[in-house]
């Protein structure tokens, strides 16, 4: 496993990790009204922008022998 420092290219993909597990992690111990602030806070696409420029948001690299986009990362998989 590698891990890097995100840049420009992986805020989508950043983005993306919350928005499919903050609501089946915080949903059912705190609701949906606490889901939606928490997203809107921490994972609106201004939010990821400025965490990956401040040098705050690290990726792990998968190495993957189909992978279709950079660094390796088969973007497919990540976002089905």
């Amino acid at each position: 496993m590698d891990v890097r420092l995100a840049n420009a290219k992986d805020a989508y993909a950043v983005r993306l990790v919350g928005l499919r597990t903050w609501p089946a992690t915080y949903g059912p111990i705190a609701g949906a009204d606490f889901v939606s602030y928490g997203l809107a806070r921490w994972r609106s696409p201004e939010v990821v922008r400025r965490s990956i420029e401040d040098r705050g948001t690290f990726v792990e690299v998968a190495r993957d022998p189909d992978a279709n986009g950079p660094d390796g990362i088969c973007l497919e998989k990540m976002l089905a």
